[in-house]
């Protein structure tokens, strides 16, 4: 009933309903960020799709809205029964811990509670869907307490979580001398006598490489300088 009939009268109560201060609130909510003209025409289009889910037309809209209403009424009646002076909707579930045991909600009180608390904060006073559940008081207080649980379990959290943070008022570690201490650096790592081995291969190394490009250049330089020779020696005998 929560998931449908009344869900129902909820989107016809922020879509379809002729009062305006409806239609503003569902434009508050859905489209308020966007521009006016964007806005404009999808809440258009919205209540288009929600007249065409329910299969309202001008012939039958007075009808529908009758039983729309009709159906919520009876859902809440039957809530409200079911609820009685519990403190949810099923009581009789129990969750054992430590040998007591506590009434544990359940996925039907969540559904009440968020359609409750948004019937009953968020649509107007003008209502009708909110003046038909405002005639049920257990519902109502059934709400409102757990709210208010909510509530504080909310802000003692918070508080706690603050209470553990450390304080930036805490003074700094000083020496007796008065100054502020400050950590000692870690010392360098030495070196192994495996990376000084390494670092001494690698100079080798480069050196070697080195001397022997230098003596590949003069010898190039002195085969290059005696083939002039010979050549000059021919052309001279010529």
């Amino acid at each position: 009933m929560i998931s449908t009939w009344l869900a129902d009268a909820l989107q016809y109560e922020l879509w379809v309903a002729n009062d305006g201060a409806h239609g503003s609130i569902a434009r508050d909510i859905y489209f308020s960020d966007l521009p006016w003209p964007i806005g404009k025409v999808l809440h258009w289009k919205k209540i288009r799709d929600v007249k065409r889910l329910m299969d309202i037309t001008k012939l039958n809209a007075a009808e529908k809205e009758e039983e729309i209403y009709r159906r919520a009424t009876a859902a809440y009646d039957a809530l409200s029964t079911k609820l009685g002076d519990q403190s949810f909707l099923f009581d009789d579930r129990t969750l054992t811990i430590l040998y007591f045991e506590f009434c544990s909600p359940t996925d039907a009180d969540a559904l009440l509670l968020g359609h409750v608390l948004f019937v009953l904060n968020a649509l107007p006073a003008s209502s009708m869907l909110r003046s038909y559940l405002q005639n049920y008081d257990n519902l109502v207080k059934y709400a409102e307490d757990i709210k208010v649980q909510l509530v504080e379990v909310g802000s003692s959290s918070a508080g706690s979580a603050s209470s553990d943070l450390p304080s930036s008022s805490t003074p700094r570690k000083t020496s007796s001398s008065g100054q502020s201490y400050k950590p000692k650096p870690k010392a360098k790592k030495e070196r192994t006598e495996e990376e000084k081995k390494s670092r001494r291969r690698t100079k080798y190394f480069l050196a070697a490489q080195l001397i022997s490009v230098l003596a590949f250049l003069s010898i190039m330089g002195g085969v290059d300088s005696s083939e002039l020779d010979d050549d000059y020696d021919m052309e001279y005998e010529d």
